[in-house]
């Protein structure tokens, strides 16, 4: 992965095996050289079902948007619910996480595995929960095409900034 950014990104499509020791070894574009032995991730059911791997900052921003649900009907079962299917894991020194048994499970994985990059998180799907997801390249190009038309592009010029002094 690279370094410059210093910032972790989780990019690209890759394919693995859960061993039976329920170790998965972390795509290494998903790692830095430079990260220390003890690195942690968090770890937790996903859409699909899946599993959504990611650094503490994103665990920050979706624990700040689940207290923005509390006093919602069904919350602090849901809470609960989401806490039990989360977990801290340790890459170890081959680059391999622990998955525990229940969220394997959750996630209707087996052995096989594809790891799909989100950008600020990485999902672990069975094969064929993402065969069932998977958008498909045409979608992705329209897609994209639709990320350059003219009517989401927004120029140097359409973009005016407003600087005062205070004192």
């Amino acid at each position: 992965m690279p370094e410059k950014t210093n910032k972790r990104e989780f990019l690209s499509r890759f394919e693995g095996v859960v061993d039976c020791q329920r170790r998965l070894a972390i795509p290494k574009p998903w790692r830095f050289d430079s990260d220390p032995e003890d690195l942690s991730f968090f770890l937790c059911l996903g859409v699909g079902p899946s599993l959504e791997l990611f650094e503490y900052e994103e665990f920050e921003k979706r624990q700040i948007q689940m207290a923005a649900k509390r006093g919602t009907p069904d919350f602090e079962y849901l809470a609960t619910a989401v806490s039990m299917y989360s977990t801290t894991v340790k890459i170890d020194k081959q680059g391999r996480i622990t998955i525990p048994q229940h969220m394997l499970l959750a996630a209707k994985i087996s052995t096989k595995v594809v790891c799909i990059g989100s950008t600020a998180f990485g999902s672990i799907y069975a094969p064929e929960i993402w065969a069932q997801r998977d958008p498909g390249t045409e979608k992705v190009i329209d897609f994209i095409l639709s990320l350059r038309s003219p009517s989401t592009t927004v120029t140097q010029t359409e973009t005016k900034v407003l600087v005062t002094e205070t004192q």
